[in-house]
């Protein structure tokens, strides 16, 4: 009987943090703000000790753009960050990047580019991202600034890995081009009227200054005779604007603060660093730069990280990949793994923030939905990312088993 109303309890409890969480929080809000002060002020109730690292970020404002021509209003989105437009001129299409590196800036400017085909094919790394920055992308960016166009149009349709419907081509503040993205399928009627009249573009966006908060939460095993091994726990607590983000990540936090209400009193032999990574979804991923800075001076101990993302839903289970383990650690989970249903093995992936720490040999856990391609992956960064598709007992569950993962993994 107390059993099961403690099992009760722990449910309501997920339930009111999940609540309290989901809602729009990009990095810069007040909202982003008001979710990392909620985080420390939970942790500090059940008596763990927070400190946060501020930092400098940018905000977006924005309000509804528009691209009109001869009378027909065509719907658009505007690019996160991009410079604000009022343009009415000739649309010129290019369609490859060969016909992007013959164009001449006088056949640019003032005009608006259409980006179409490979050229619009993924969302571009923002300029000088210090994690991944492919070349192909550098030049893009490049050329695109180089040619001045008044404004890009770029022709998207659905991004290969979220539910944006047409996605930007760019979510850059540093991007020096105004820039909108366009559905394929509403692109064809478009340039049948543009081949013969001007194209008016209005893109309401805004750029501020604005400041944010980095959390994290300490907990050392007590007193030792040597400097305790050291695992970061983390799971990203921004969204992208326009999603209340149920699924990416408020389902990782919550379950990051499960883990810490478990192991509020501390694994032997293990320091844990908790972090809900604050700008996994901002260009200039402020929050991690911040953790990684704390950490310069501690990574020849760092012998863990474990990444919570898109966890939870409910018609899954947590699927689980390592990176850089040695084999006596992976049996070690995998055995752990057979005491509890919620877990399965899952393939591996990169788009998270264990990802900074796999690329420079850190061994690594990344837990997620096991249908993340097929049902987590369509709400990603939409209005539709709500609690209605969330399994609150998987938090509960996926947060045991990895409190009963680090005890086992401590004594090796």
């Amino acid at each position: 009987m107390m059993k099961k109303l403690k099992e009760e309890l722990a449910l309501q409890n997920v339930k009111e943090q999940l609540h309290q969480l989901v809602v729009e929080r990009p990095v810069g809000t007040e909202a982003n703000r008001k979710a990392a002060a909620w985080f420390l002020k939970t942790v500090r109730e059940w008596g763990c000790e927070g400190k946060k690292v501020s930092f400098s970020c940018m905000e977006w404002k924005k309000a509804a753009s528009t691209l009109r021509c001869a009378e027909r209003t065509f719907p658009i989105a505007p690019a996160p960050f991009s410079l604000g437009a009022e343009v009415k001129a000739e649309l010129v299409r290019v369609k490859s990047k060969e016909g992007l590196q013959q164009m001449r800036r006088e056949e640019a400017v003032g005009r608006i580019l259409c980006l179409e085909g490979e050229l619009a094919k993924e969302p571009l790394m923002p300029k000088d991202f210090p994690f991944y920055y492919p070349e192909e992308h550098r030049w893009l960016n490049d050329t695109l600034e180089n040619l001045q166009p008044a404004a890009i149009l770029a022709v998207t349709g659905k991004h290969p890995l979220t539910g944006e419907n047409p996605f930007p081509l760019t979510d850059d503040g540093a991007f020096q081009v105004p820039s909108a993205a366009i559905r394929k399928e509403d692109a064809g009627a478009l340039f049948q009227l543009a081949s013969e009249q001007k194209v008016e573009l209005r893109i309401h966006s805004e750029r501020l200054e604005s400041t944010g908060t980095q959390p994290m939460v300490l907990i050392s095993p007590g007193k030792q005779q040597k400097e305790a091994q050291l695992v970061v726990i983390g799971a990203h607590l921004d969204t992208k604007y326009d999603t209340p983000g149920a699924l990416d990540n408020a389902t990782g936090v919550v379950t990051l603060l499960q883990l810490m209400r478990h192991l509020k009193n501390g694994v032997a032999g293990l320091e844990l660093l908790f972090i809900p990574f604050n700008g996994e979804e901002h260009y200039q991923v402020p929050g991690q730069m911040a953790a990684l800075k704390y950490l310069e001076g501690h990574w020849h101990r760092l012998k863990l990280m474990i990444n919570l993302d898109g966890l939870g839903h409910q018609n899954g289970r947590t699927a689980l990949s390592m990176y850089n383990l040695d084999s006596a650690s992976e049996d070690i989970w995998k055995d752990v793994m057979k005491n509890h249903p919620v877990m399965t093995s899952g393939d591996s992936w990169v788009e998270g923030d264990h990802s900074m720490f796999a690329f420079q040999g850190i061994p690594c856990l990344a837990l997620t939905s096991s249908e993340l391609l097929t049902e987590v992956t369509p709400l990603a960064h939409t209005p539709a990312d709500t609690l209605d598709h969330v399994a609150p007992e998987q938090i509960l569950n996926t947060a045991a088993f990895l409190a009963e993962g680090l005890h086992h993994w401590s004594q090796t």
